[in-house]
């Protein structure tokens, strides 16, 4: 029997052969139960709203902080040097770096500050201290408060500040950023440190502190989970803000601006990142962070980026159809901190392929034909009819939604390391997916899972194995209801 391809994926201009599919396209629902569908979704979305995300909050401070001089010595101005540091972390096309003279740095790479002060600065008698905190409750414990003092040398794969120059009042240093650091926004104090009595008293000038800096993942590190080696494949997939997602089939492409750089993309981002109730410490782990971004691109549980809508009827918002980018559906969401109306699988796709770039994680939108749609994690596609031959439904799902396949399906695949899976056999390419279709720890999350291993079949690891292959490669199941009401099994189809 004919077989046809199930992972004729299209990846921004690049087709290439995933599979063998073994879904097939039905006829697809009424237009009227579709309906119910999307209209509950936006219900829950406006019923609920959206979490509030986490707000910064002040470090907690056990020292004595002053605004005024010590010994004459006090931060009158920090440069942050954001062309160079730009240039240097890949950062220099974020439109912060520009229009809000914002610093954006990849973490597990050093960076220069130039700090010039009221006098001379004298590194054996003068104690300068950096102090970086994350979130509303900074602590040590958990990677959200950390302070160093000015060293000599660089200590390597930890905080560190190493004095690189010195004229007159101003001194130019390197801080080293771990490679585990956390992606978020991050508070940034020069800090002069006093001994009274036995207690630290801290000097700040309040009027320049605290200045607000970004740290990203960096894929141009080596000790960093998304570190790619390839660099054409990092222009690729981190720095290019333009593409193509094919949709339909394999002849139609939509042209599509990620648009990562953008104004407003990066704070949408990590706004985003700092819903729900997640820990901020998880912030450094690309693996939750991936899953995170699958979560917060949707709206029905978190109030996230983007509804859904596959009704035919957009009243109250933009047909997906319409959309040619993520940049404007990321503005409006900024803006008005509320879900944005509509979109489809490939809409979905396009703004996390957005999300992903815009804090360093290499990521591609893929496109996935005669894909299979598995409701009860049964890793098949069960179609029941009656005896003569009218199909039923009995999926008991209120939104009216069973086993299907669809002629396409769009989704992401992100590129990390796996440290919570052994040995290192499934790095790279993982696949995860913003569109709300199935719960996943109850909430409308899907990923990462690792490609390699759906093409395997080794569906046990985190997350999602299961669902994510049926979509690839189910059997589709036949069963049929005998007058006495029970089920019987008519047919497997492995073939299509």
């Amino acid at each position: 029997m004919k077989r046809c391809l199930y992972g004729f994926l299209c990846i921004l201009g690049m087709q290439y052969k995933y599979g063998k599919s073994k879904s097939n396209l039905v006829v697809s629902k009424p237009k009227e139960a579709r309906a119910d569908l999307w209209l509950s979704i936006v219900s829950e979305a406006e019923s609920r709203g959206r979490r509030r995300p986490r707000r910064p909050g002040p470090p907690r401070e056990d020292n004595v902080v002053v605004d005024e001089p010590y010994k004459d010595l006090k931060v009158e101005a920090v440069d942050f040097l954001i062309g160079e540091n730009g240039k240097e972390h890949h950062t220099e096309q974020y439109d912060l770096t520009g229009s809000s003279a914002k610093l954006v740095l990849r973490r597990g790479s050093p960076f220069s500050v130039k700090i010039r002060f009221s006098r001379k600065f004298n590194l054996k008698e003068d104690n300068l201290r950096f102090t970086l905190s994350a979130g509303e409750d900074p602590q040590h414990g958990d990677g959200t408060l950390v302070n160093f003092s000015l060293t000599e040398k660089d200590l390597r794969g930890k905080w560190s500040a190493e004095m690189t120059e010195e004229k007159e009042n101003e001194i130019k240093v390197k801080i080293q950023i771990p490679s585990e650091c956390l992606v978020c926004q991050w508070d940034f104090k020069v800090e002069i440190l006093e001994q009274k009595d036995g207690k630290p008293i801290v000097h700040l000038n309040k009027k320049i502190f605290p200045e607000e800096i970004y740290i990203i993942f960096n894929p141009w590190n080596k000790a960093d989970t998304v570190y790619l080696e390839d660099e054409n494949l990092r222009k690729e997939y981190v720095l290019n803000d333009d593409g193509a997602i094919w949709i339909g089939d394999s002849t139609r492409k939509r042209a599509w601006f990620f648009g990562q750089f953008e104004k407003n993309i990066l704070d949408c981002t990590m706004y985003l990142l700092d819903y729900g109730d997640e820990s901020m410490k998880t912030r450094g782990n690309s693996v939750l962070v991936s899953r995170k971004l699958s979560a917060v691109g949707n709206a029905p549980d978190e109030g996230g980026l983007l509804v859904g809508n596959w009704s035919g009827n957009y009243s109250g918002g933009t047909n997906p159809s319409k959309w040619v980018g993520s940049v404007k559906i990321m503005q409006q969401f900024w803006e008005k901190k509320f879900p944005v109306n509509f979109g489809q699988c490939w809409v979905f796709s396009g703004v996390t392929t957005t999300m992903c770039r815009a804090i360093g994680i290499p990521c591609r939108s893929v496109t996935n034909f005669s894909s299979a749609h598995d409701t009860n994690g049964s890793i098949t596609i069960d179609r029941t009819f009656d005896i003569d031959g009218n199909s039923i439904n009995v999926s008991g799902r209120k939104e009216g939604i069973s086993n299907n396949s669809r002629n396409f399906h769009v989704w992401n695949e992100v590129w990390m390391r796996r440290p919570d899976i052994p040995n290192g056999k499934y790095d790279g390419w993982q696949a995860i997916d913003s569109t709300p279709q199935e719960l996943s720890n109850n909430i409308f999350q899907c990923g990462p899972m690792p490609v390699a291993a759906i093409k395997e079949g080794h569906l046990s690891f985190n997350y999602d194995g299961p669902f994510i292959f049926a979509e690839v490669n189910a059997d589709v199941v036949t069963w049929v209801i005998g007058r006495d009401g029970q089920k019987y099994l008519s047919d497997i189809d492995r073939q299509r």
